[in-house]
């Protein structure tokens, strides 16, 4: 019997450790102990109580025998438990991975998305016209001028529609480049500086324009200076607004 106690002993904390029923090994246990005393006070034995022991003991064990099975079938799904949770938790870092992936590439095509928006809201100068006048306002428009008849340089030009870019005005800056590629500047005509994408640069003309995001026509005039010379060369318009360039021509000087 001290070899079944010792069983039901063993079973009870494994039990217990799985997590199993062990109370009715428990109940079976004192039944042992309490039979385990009854014998040690009895002198002698009848037949029937020596059969009655033996049954009980063959109960025992077979009860041993059955929590053996229960047991096995518990750690058996405790294993396939364990592997399922080691494949969920490999599932939910995949997941937490791909989520990651995604957020990424959300914030990229975000960006992206700006970027383009960004672009396509940028203004543009059309159908850009350069007239040299002299003094009596006689006009040359053929893009080659004679430098002793230019004394005022006028720029005409259409802002397209643009539905993308924001409406209200707007600050368009005009660059005259002389043929070295020196921008020339007359503060008595308001020259002076603006931001392009964090540079700064000098600009002849600034006009303002009220934009409603549909074809607009602009006019800008550059009045050549009393000491100032045309010379002989290529000379370039550029025209820049909110930063961007927006248009570009040249015309020669002779």
């Amino acid at each position: 019997m001290k070899e079944i106690s010792k069983q039901l002993d063993d079973k009870i904390a494994e039990a217990r450790k799985l997590g199993a029923d062990y109370k009715s090994l428990q109940a079976y246990k004192e039944q042992l102990e309490s039979d385990i005393v009854a014998l040690k006070q009895s002198n002698e034995l009848s037949q029937v109580q020596v059969r009655q022991y033996t049954q009980k003991i063959q109960a025992f064990e077979k009860m041993i025998a059955a929590k053996d099975k229960e047991l096995q079938e518990l750690k058996e799904q405790n294993a396939q438990l364990s592997e399922e949770k080691d494949s969920l938790l490999v599932t939910t870092d995949s997941l937490k991975s791909e989520k990651a992936s995604l957020s990424k590439n959300l914030d990229e095509v975000t960006e992206t998305n700006k970027v383009l928006k960004d672009a396509a809201s940028v203004l543009r100068a059309e159908n850009i016209t350069i007239t040299a006048l002299n003094a009596r306002d006689k006009e040359e428009s053929r893009n080659v001028f004679r430098a002793k008849r230019i004394d005022k340089v006028t720029v005409d030009f259409n802002l397209a529609k643009n539905l993308l870019a924001n409406s209200g005005n707007k600050d368009v800056y005009l660059r005259l480049l002389e043929p070295s590629g020196t921008v020339i500047i007359n503060r008595a005509i308001g020259s002076g500086n603006f931001d392009s994408d964090g540079k700064s640069m000098n600009y002849t003309l600034r006009k303002q324009v009220m934009y409603n995001n549909d074809t607009q026509s602009v006019k800008m005039a550059f009045d050549k200076p009393k000491d100032y010379d045309f010379n002989t060369g290529k000379y370039a318009i550029e025209l820049y607004c909110e930063g961007k360039q927006i248009g570009y021509k040249t015309f020669e000087v002779k």
